[in-house]
């Protein structure tokens, strides 16, 4: 060599543990390039109920052969184990639901080791406002609003139209007392005609 003579024994060579971190190499949602924040030393993306779809691409911090290095990740809350993705070191979503999910991304070195700890990316997805809690409560309340409003107005119907039925009752109750009583005085006068009647004739002279 350069220096000198260069010496080794092959079966004293050890594969490098170097077990390598991932880093984000690029973000873009709807193939626009988005940052993300760091609060607290987490990484995050909101994204907005417009957004359609978000692509992350990451890469091993091992340089020693990075076509050979491999790559896993998977969105907790979506994907249900990770995603063996051998050397494509890319991932995509579109059209998630509204809600936090975990964007986690790990990979190898050319000999075989995974890093221990992934990348972690925590990923807000904001709802529309008409899949907000608040805008369904209001559309609840506002039903129960309007089955209350509905349940007074027939309520107030069945009370207006029970009022009138009693005016009805009372006037017809009192028409036919009246009734009653100009017939019982009616008799009375019948009566007493007849029994004046009845004394005149009795004593008159023939």
């Amino acid at each position: 060599g350069f220096s000198g003579v260069n010496a080794f024994y092959p079966d004293r060579v050890m594969p490098t543990q170097h077990a390598p971190s991932v880093a984000v190499t690029d973000l873009r949602v709807d193939n626009q390039p988005r940052p993300f924040t760091a609060e607290n030393g987490e990484a995050r993306l909101v994204l907005n109920p417009e957004d359609q779809g978000v692509g992350i691409e990451f890469a091993a911090m091992d340089f020693a052969n990075p076509q050979k290095n491999r790559y896993a990740y998977k969105l907790e809350g979506f994907d249900r184990d990770w995603i063996e993705s051998g050397t494509a070191r890319h991932a995509a979503y579109t059209n998630l639901d509204p809600g936090t999910y975990v964007f986690k991304a790990r990979g190898s070195n050319d000999e075989g080791v995974w890093g221990r700890s992934p990348f972690t990316l925590t990923v807000q997805v904001i709802p529309p406002f008409w899949k907000t809690i608040w805008f369904k409560s209001l559309i609840v309340f506002g039903a129960l609003g309007a089955v209350y409003a509905t349940y007074s107005m027939r309520l107030d119907s069945l009370k207006a139209r029970r009022k009138e039925l009693e005016e009805t009752v009372a006037s017809q109750t009192a028409s036919l007392r009246v009734e009653i009583e100009e017939r019982v005085k009616a008799e009375e006068e019948l009566r007493e005609s007849q029994q004046s009647f009845q004394a005149i004739f009795q004593y008159s002279p023939l």
